[in-house]
């Protein structure tokens, strides 16, 4: 960066090149990403941060962008890089990379993280950033802060990672869109991606808030007005901006429109409202930030081509008639969860449910993994519920999985959901005069995935608290100040049973006791956290959840060989040559119908390696060469 008369240095130009043999400039330098060619042999991810919210968000994007390098195997090297903090993620290529497949990659990240600078990636002929202990104009250097400069110097990553890069950042920007196409998907997981802290996010391009999104935050709710509703529309209108979850935590202290998260209505004085303590504002902005993102993702707002849709309307009507019967009908069946397997079949019978609401229809693919993770159990406890379900009649198997086709259950297995539309949704389902009228579709989604997400947790599994604890911790929070009584007719157990666990619950900060009312009520999240570490079982589901992508993707890899030598031997030994090796896999890029999969390990003898597949899917492998099957 060259120097004005007055020795002040001229920002954003650089105007002479040399060697990097030769000594570094005193002023801040950069290199060149391409060579003269076009081709790319460094990859620089540039996240600007001009401004101190920026700073946060360009943190906040390098950290997600650095989490996804990791799952895929992929070294690099995160720097600050200079007084503003922005983020500089560096890894070199041991064989260039097509300028076209970098371009893609920089204008995916450019429309997943607004923080993103995609101009060095796009411009091969003089795309250039400061690499790490290089100087930054208003002060400071590029400072390494996670990663080893073995990322530069000794490359392990080629043009596959960034093809594979590619592939799953398409999925990531695509996911948006698919889920308000197809809302048949995954929404506790699949449907948004998530941050570096775990929070999901509506992967849109981030926007400035519309005027009455704005409005709301500025505007506090009369203290008769429902504070929670006023709330949750802000939050709504932030997620489909592209804001975070950060930006919501920001605003809680100071937004008039997030007083709910700040006070509690004060039932002695309705127009007085109580402090609330910082661990319960944190969950419940957790919880209602959650539920807005996927609210906006499944495509449930106020969309007029869709949800005031008269045939949109009558099939969610009929679909949340039918799952709230079948939840009626469990709440009344309390022996039938007493058994043993009980806890867990229901949570099972919930999970099914759910998916039914999100798909819109009472038969659903159901994945044992997919089902286990959002019901915290394990996958052989989830195959175990569903033959004790189906045997007793409350769902039946569909279709068998094939492939990779998980089977269908239908929650209808007498097939009266279907007739009733087969008349055009026009049959009103019966119901007994003495209940009340159904929950809304929407309702019973925001029901069913809080009471899943709450006993899904390390502290309720086997060997710590247990699943009947967290049955009861889900109800606690569905319906405060109730009796031991009734808490026990709703899970199923014993009242004495019921009591052991709220007497546990009770000792972990998870419940708290009315003794002149006999009713009890929910404590914060947060002592979850502290029984899980006291039964020593943190990180159990997370470790699951780990084990299980790694099962899906070695299906799926097993899959795609058996495709592969069902080919005709003159189309394989067209493709032959494009077929990646073993060691140059991914975890998430390579694991899709549309990409050719890398070569199967096999044995001396040729017979299929699952073993060596497993060890490059976790990045145990070492040093293991792949002959092309023929």
């Amino acid at each position: 960066m060259p120097r004005d008369a007055a020795g002040e240095l001229v920002t954003g130009t650089y105007a002479h090149t040399c060697r990097v043999t030769d000594v570094a400039p005193d002023g801040p330098w950069a290199v060149h990403l391409a060579d003269r060619a076009g081709d790319f042999h460094l990859i620089a991810l540039d996240f600007d941060a001009k401004t101190e919210n920026a700073a946060a968000h360009a943190a906040e994007d390098a950290a997600t962008v650095s989490a996804l390098l990791e799952t895929m195997g992929v070294d690099h090297l995160v720097c600050s890089s200079g007084p503003s903090d922005g983020r500089h993620i560096w890894f070199a290529l041991s064989q260039p990379a097509e300028a076209a497949d970098v371009r893609e990659l920089a204008e995916l990240l450019s429309s997943l993280h607004t923080s993103f600078d995609a101009s060095p990636l796009t411009n091969p002929a003089t795309g250039a950033v400061r690499p790490p202990g290089a100087p930054h104009a208003a002060g400071g250097r590029s400072e390494p802060i996670r990663g080893s400069l073995d990322a530069l110097t000794q490359p392990r990553s080629g043009p596959a990672h960034i093809r594979a890069l590619v592939t799953r950042l398409r999925q990531k920007a695509g996911d948006a869109t698919w889920a308000t196409r197809s809302p048949a998907g995954d929404t506790t997981t699949a449907a948004v991606p998530h941050d570096a802290q775990g929070h999901p996010y509506v992967p849109v391009s981030r926007k400035h808030l519309t005027e009455n999104t704005a409005a709301a935050l500025h505007t506090q709710p009369e203290p008769d007005e429902d504070h929670s509703a006023h709330a949750f529309r802000c939050l709504l209108g932030m997620a489909r901006a592209g804001w975070r979850h950060s930006d919501a935590q920001s605003l809680t202290e100071t937004a008039p429109g997030l007083e709910h998260y700040r006070s509690a209505r004060n039932t002695a004085d309705g127009r007085r409202r109580a402090r609330r303590t910082p661990d319960d504002t944190a969950d419940r902005l957790r919880r209602d930030w959650r539920r807005a993102v996927l609210t906006v993702a499944a495509g449930l707002t106020d969309q007029p081509a869709r949800d005031d849709a008269p045939e949109f309307a009558a099939a969610a009507e009929a679909i949340a008639a039918h799952v709230d019967q079948l939840q009626t009908r469990a709440d009344a069946a309390a022996g039938r969860w007493s058994q043993p397997g009980g806890p867990t079949d229901r949570r099972v019978l919930d999970a099914l449910c759910l998916l039914a609401l999100t798909a819109m229809t009472p038969e659903v693919d159901a994945d044992m993994r997919r089902v286990a993770l959002m019901a915290g159990i394990g996958r052989s406890t989830v195959a175990l519920a569903l033959s004790r379900l189906s045997r007793d009649g409350w769902i039946s198997a569909a279709a068998e999985g094939r492939g990779r086709t998980a089977a269908r259950w239908s929650t209808d297995p007498h097939g009266f959901f279907h007739s009733a539309g087969s008349q055009g949704w026009t049959q009103e389902i019966s119901r007994p005069p003495h209940l009340p009228a159904p929950l809304s579709r929407r309702a019973l989604l925001d029901r069913l995935t809080t009471r899943l997400e709450t006993c899904a947790h390390d502290a309720f599994t086997l060997g710590a608290l247990g699943h009947h604890a967290g049955n009861i911790y889900a109800r606690l929070h569905e319906q405060p100040q109730t009796t031991s009584e009734a808490l026990a007719e709703n899970t199923g157990e014993s009242t004495r049973a019921t009591a052991r666990a709220l007497t546990r619950l009770e000792a972990h900060g998870l419940a708290q006791q009315n003794t002149r009312a006999r009713t009890w009520r929910a404590r914060a999240h947060s002592g979850r956290r502290f029984a899980a570490h006291r039964y020593q079982t943190t990180g159990r589901l997370t470790r699951r959840a780990a084990r299980y992508e790694v099962e899906r993707a070695l299906w799926s890899w097993w899959c795609s060989e058996v495709e592969w030598l069902r080919k005709p031997r003159a189309e394989k030994k067209k493709l032959a040559r494009r077929r990646p090796a073993a060691g140059q896999l991914s975890l998430d890029g390579l694991m899709t119908t549309e990409a050719l999969a890398p070569i199967y390990p096999r044995t001396d003898d040729g017979r299929p390696d699952h073993h060596a597949a497993r060890a490059y899917l976790t990045g145990t492998a070492r040093n293991v060469e792949q002959e092309p099957a023929a």
